[in-house]
C-alpha cells in the first residue's frame, strides 16, 4: 500500500485553503485537516503539531502535538487565533500504519492573521522544523511553499499584492504607510458636513468659539488600495470634545458613517475624547475579512 499524501487544508468561516496557506481573522475557529482523508486515503494514524505562534501570543501556545490519533484515518484539529498579528505554523504527519508506523509523509503550512492596519502578513520562523523541499527539486516529500497564500508559488516574497514581502517593500518605497499629511484644511460649523479625504489633516476651529451644534465629518468609502492610509483630525479648542462613532465602537467604512464632533454629554456608545494636541487623532482604514473599519491611533 502506498504511503499517504499529507497536504494541509484550512477552513475558517467558509474560507478554504486546500493545500494553500490561508489568511483569516482572529477569534473565529480555524480547522486543520488533510486534503484527502477517510477510506482510501491510506492513513492509519496521524499527528498535527502547532510548531510556531506569533511571539507574545497571550492565548495560543506551541503545542506538540495539537492533536493526534494512533488509529484513525481523518486528521483534524482546531484553534481560535488570537488578535495578535502573525502566522500559526502547522505540521501534519500522516502515517500508513496504526500507532504511527509504516511509511509516512509530512506537510507544513501557515494560517495568518494579518496586521489590521496595513494588511501585512508577518512571517513565521521556518527552521523548527526546517522548510520542506519545493516541487521540482527531486528531493523526498516535495511540497508547495508553506506560505503560498492565494496559490502563488513564491512563498513570503509573493507577487506584490498579497500583503507579503514584495508588497511590503513597494509600500515602503512608495511611502504608502502614511507620513506627513498632503494638505491641511480648517473646518468650522459653517462647513458641516465635511467629506474627509485620505492623507489630509483637518483642524476643527469654529473661529475660536464653541460650536452650537455638532460638526459632522463624513468618512470616505475605501478600498484595499487605501488600507493603512491615515486621516488626521485635530481640534483647536482647549476643551475636550467627544468624538462619537455612529453604530457603536467599531466604525464601519461607508459614505453614510459620520464622526460627530461636539460637546456631547457623556458621548455616545464607543465615544472617544478628542483633545488639543500636536497630532490630534489619526484614523487608519483597516479590514477584517471582507469588512472595512477604522483604527484609531
Amino acid at each position: 500500500m502506498p504511503a499517504p499524501t499529507a497536504l494541509i487544508k484550512f477552513t475558517q468561516d467558509g474560507n478554504v485553503g486546500d493545500g494553500q496557506a490561508l489568511a483569516g481573522v482572529p477569534t473565529l475557529p480555524v480547522t486543520i485537516e488533510n486534503s484527502t482523508s477517510g477510506p482510501g486515503s491510506n492513513i492509519g494514524s496521524w499527528r498535527i503539531n502547532l510548531v510556531y505562534v506569533p511571539p507574545g501570543n497571550p492565548t495560543v501556545a506551541i503545542q506538540l502535538p495539537l492533536a493526534e490519533n494512533p488509529n484513525n484515518d481523518t486528521p483534524w484539529a482546531s484553534i481560535n487565533p488570537d488578535p495578535l498579528p502573525g502566522c500559526y505554523r502547522f505540521q501534519l504527519l500522516a502515517y500508513e500504519g496504526v500507532n504511527y508506523g509504516g511509511d509516512w509523509e509530512e506537510d507544513i503550512r501557515n494560517f495568518a492573521v494579518p496586521d489590521p492596519v496595513f494588511g501585512i502578513k508577518l512571517p513565521p520562523y521556518q527552521m523548527i522544523p526546517p522548510k520542506l523541499p519545493l516541487p521540482g527539486t527531486g528531493l523526498p516529500n516535495e511540497k508547495p511553499d508553506e506560505l503560498n497564500f492565494g496559490g502563488q508559488i513564491y512563498g513570503w516574497d509573493g507577487f506584490g499584492d498579497e500583503g507579503l514581502l514584495l508588497h511590503f517593500m513597494r509600500k515602503v518605497i512608495n511611502g504608502d504607510f502614511g507620513g506627513n499629511p498632503t494638505a491641511t484644511e480648517f473646518v468650522d460649523q459653517d462647513d458641516s458636513p465635511v467629506t474627509l479625504e485620505f492623507s489630509k489633516r483637518y483642524v476643527v476651529d469654529n473661529n475660536g468659539s464653541t460650536p452650537a451644534n455638532n460638526i459632522d465629518l463624513n468618512l470616505p468609502a475605501g478600498t484595499d488600495a487605501d488600507l493603512g492610509k491615515p486621516i488626521w483630525v485635530k481640534t483647536a479648542y482647549t476643551a475636550a470634545y467627544s468624538l462619537g462613532v455612529r453604530g457603536g465602537a467599531r466604525l464601519v467604512c461607508g459614505g453614510s458613517d459620520l464622526i460627530h464632533l461636539g460637546a456631547l454629554a457623556g458621548g455616545p456608545i464607543g465615544a472617544l475624547i478628542l483633545t488639543q494636541s500636536e497630532e490630534g487623532l489619526v484614523l487608519r482604514l483597516s479590514k477584517s475579512g471582507s469588512q472595512y473599519y477604522w483604527m484609531f491611533d
